[in-house]
């Protein structure tokens, strides 16, 4: 097992497209050892996320390592968890508590530029954990219990095989859809939001934001927001709509996961979740976009960590938060 500093040399390497297949295998394995590492190496991500230059950047505005171990210790101060001490204790409270956040759409300009490379080839969940995943070309996925996420496409492809249950936020990559096979039928995707379950003879399909295409027993439906598909045995799927899609995502818990979502919906969601009032200040700030994957965190600390990467004025109060454009933004 390598030790943290090398598990830090190496994740930075990886961000950087540098590392080799037997160091990303090292890195995994040091992650998965402990919540503390997860949450370590993801927090470096969220700063490589944040300030990673838009495609067509002068590549030397690219941030070195020092850069970005320098930018990741002054995220956690503004934040308010104070320097490095901190931050590792913010990485023990799960394995999702140092939160993806990222803002803007660098990233997916970025992410379209390149062949996605999903890492590891399986992940699995045992009856009593859950995890989330993020894939090689940006796509968060969160693993019900006794499930499994098995990569089965080649370089440039999308494809994964999928036992159990899962919600995905699938990256958007134009004319490259992301495909999932199941026992029981496939779906076809190019950036949304949905749960997919497979259990014996049956299958469920919730989307949540988006539109999906699902294939089974011999016909194709779409599954547009708010609806939901479900097959049993040989029957063909059915298409019906939600009143309630978050009574059919209990299994998340807490856990929220946005894939290139505007602002404005993600404040829709916070709302109904957490039952507050949130004002967008600034009708100009709606439709920034928001990739993201919680699962501890509060309502105040979710708000904090969105603002913070969006140059957002914030300010929380006990019914809600207002959210406007920062005058003075800080310049990492």
């Amino acid at each position: 097992m390598i030790d943290d500093q090398q598990a830090e040399e190496l994740a930075i390497k990886r961000l950087q497209g540098r590392a080799t297949q037997d160091e990303r295998d090292a890195l995994a394995a040091w992650e998965q050892a402990s919540p503390a590492h997860e949450g370590h190496a993801r927090a470096l991500q969220t700063v490589w996320a944040a300030t990673m230059p838009a495609a067509d950047a002068d590549p030397g505005s690219v941030p070195s390592a020092a850069d970005l171990l320098a930018r990741r210790r002054r995220a956690s101060a503004v934040a308010g968890r104070g320097p490095a001490r901190r931050a590792v204790r913010w990485g023990l409270r799960g394995a999702a508590a140092a939160a993806l956040v990222v803002l803007g759409a660098g990233l997916g300009r970025m992410l379209e530029e390149r062949d996605p490379e999903f890492g590891r080839a399986e992940y699995r969940t045992d009856a009593a954990q859950v995890a989330t995943v993020r894939l090689g070309d940006g796509t968060i996925v969160r693993l019900a219990p006794n499930s499994r996420l098995r990569i089965i496409g080649r370089r440039g492809e999308r494809r994964v095989w999928l036992d159990g249950r899962a919600f995905f936020g699938v990256a958007h990559l134009e004319d490259r859809p992301f495909t999932i096979r199941t026992s029981m039928g496939e779906v076809a995707v190019l950036g949304t939001r949905f749960d997919l379950g497979v259990e014996g003879k049956d299958l469920q399909l919730v989307v949540v934001e988006g539109r999906v295409a699902l294939s089974a027993s011999g016909r194709r439906v779409e599954v547009g927001s708010g609806e939901v598909s479900r097959v049993h045995g040989a029957s063909m799927p059915t298409v019906a709509k939600v009143a309630d899609v978050d009574a059919l995502l209990r299994w998340m818990d807490s856990s929220l996961v946005f894939q290139n979502t505007p602002l404005s919906r993600v404040v829709a969601e916070l709302e109904r979740r957490y039952h507050v009032d949130i004002d967008l200040r600034d009708s100009a700030i709606a439709q920034r976009t928001v990739t993201a994957a919680f699962t501890n965190e509060t309502f105040e600390e979710i708000v904090r960590l969105v603002c913070q990467a969006a140059d957002l004025r914030c300010s929380i109060n006990r019914g809600g938060a207002v959210l406007a454009p920062n005058p003075h933004p800080e310049t990492m």
